[in-house]
């Protein structure tokens, strides 16, 4: 019978734990996709009503396991008519409820048995991956990294331009716009390029756990 003492088994635990967190940051690095919001992201925002009169006093923001604002998808692929929605701020109606917003608002429209007949589908679904800022050169690597995971998508609905307009004339207006690689962090949430430390919060282990969580147990509630 071997004996371990107390310092081997502290050692033999660090080597444990150290072993686990390089792999969690190589599987990360290795596995992790491309999502502008983090599958599972549930907000509840409350609007003040003096600065945002006209608006619901509570929204909801809340983001299926697709990474997209969004119901949970229904139906996988058959009959199904899926809609992805990408842009900046107005596609993302931070302000706005999950139902009120454009996107959602289009889906509550198109979802109806005669929109559905006309479309020859048994469901549909607008999932939205607009983010706040994004311009168009934002918006060609999210697509890019984005809709390899997609394996259905009837329509893509892209509403952009707004912020490269605000980029140009805030860099001077220049006569040549001069492009520069785009870090993913920039534009998504998940991503395999994140950054990590050896603070708990930065542990590659901290972020498998987290998210975990939020795609277990913070799954999209039904409309």
């Amino acid at each position: 019978m071997i004996s371990i003492g107390l310092p081997g088994a502290v050692v033999a635990a660090l080597v444990a734990l150290g072993c686990a967190e390089l792999g969690s940051r190589w599987w990360i690095r290795r596995y992790s996709r491309c999502y502008v919001w983090p599958p599972g992201l549930r907000l509840d925002v409350r609007n003040d009503r003096e600065t945002f009169s006209q608006l619901e006093r509570t929204v909801r923001f809340d983001v299926n396991a697709d990474g997209e604002r969004g119901s949970e998808v229904r139906t996988r692929w058959e009959g199904l008519y899926r809609i992805l929605v990408a842009g900046g701020s107005p596609v993302e109606s931070f302000f706005l409820d999950q139902a009120t917003s454009w996107p959602g608002a289009l889906e509550r429209l198109l979802d109806t048995p005669e929109n559905r007949r006309a479309l020859a589908a048994r469901a549909v679904h607008v999932g939205s991956i607009g983010r706040s800022g994004i311009a168009s050169e934002e918006l060609d690597l999210i697509l890019q990294r984005v809709l390899p995971q997609y394996g259905h998508l009837n329509a893509i609905l892209i509403m952009v331009g707004g912020n490269d307009a605000f980029h140009w004339l805030a860099d001077s207006a220049p006569a040549v716009v001069r492009s520069s690689p785009i870090p993913l962090a920039r534009v998504f949430e998940w991503h395999p390029e994140e950054r990590f430390g050896w603070m708990p919060r930065r542990w590659g282990i901290a972020r498998i756990l987290a998210r975990l969580r939020r795609v277990w147990l913070r799954r999209v509630p039904p409309p």
